[in-house]
């Protein structure tokens, strides 16, 4: 053999070589990436995740409160106008009044 033909030889072995063993990482590699999606798949049962999860859900719930403040906000400050503008009603007051007296005269005429 020519020392031309030995070098060429030579070569292609190394190359077979470095071929196989890229194939040989590329394998171990993928073995990897099934192994890594396992445990990804397997986080999910994990309680930290449901924990998450329904902080998500309470998070919509506080916003959609949040979104209904206003106007409850503004129901109060028109209720609370009402109560400053004074104390009760004078018709109402009248009607007590009247209420009153009428129970009074009801216990004094059952007294008799």
């Amino acid at each position: 053999m020519s020392p031309a033909a030995l070098v060429l030889w030579a070569t292609l072995v190394a190359l077979i070589v470095v071929l196989a063993l890229a194939g040989l990482q590329v394998a171990s590699a993928l073995r990897e990436i099934g192994r890594i999606a396992t445990r990804v798949e397997e986080y999910a049962d994990l309680p930290v995740v449901a924990a998450l999860e329904r902080a998500e859900r309470d998070v919509g719930r506080i916003d959609s409160a949040l979104a209904q403040l206003a106007p409850l906000l503004a129901r109060a400050r028109a209720a609370a106008a009402v109560i400053c503008r004074g104390p009760i009603p004078p018709q109402l007051a009248a009607a007590f009044g009247r209420l009153w007296r009428e129970f009074a005269a009801f216990r004094r005429a059952a007294r008799r």
